[in-house]
């Protein structure tokens, strides 16, 4: 039998534009699990990726399209 642990990492802190996930994962992992191992799995959100790469918007920067007000009116879930 195979053994499999997931371990979170909490110092990560906010991610901003401009900063380097590779340096900060890597150090993180070595101050919190002593660093990484052969066939360690690194799994990421979307969410921190789209941060560091600059692409999020403010949501008052963002015009909902009518299919969105459609299924918003719908489902209740406002688009504003």
């Amino acid at each position: 039998m195979k053994k499999m642990e997931v371990l979170g990492l909490s110092g990560i802190g906010q991610i901003k534009q401009g900063d380097n996930l590779g340096e900060i994962i890597a150090k993180c992992c070595k101050e919190e699990i002593g660093g990484l191992q052969d066939r360690d799995i690194i799994v990421l959100t979307s969410k921190i990726i789209s941060k560091a790469a600059g692409l999020t918007r403010r949501v008052s920067e963002v015009t909902p399209v009518k299919r969105a007000l459609a299924i918003s009116a719908k489902t209740g879930n406002g688009c504003r």
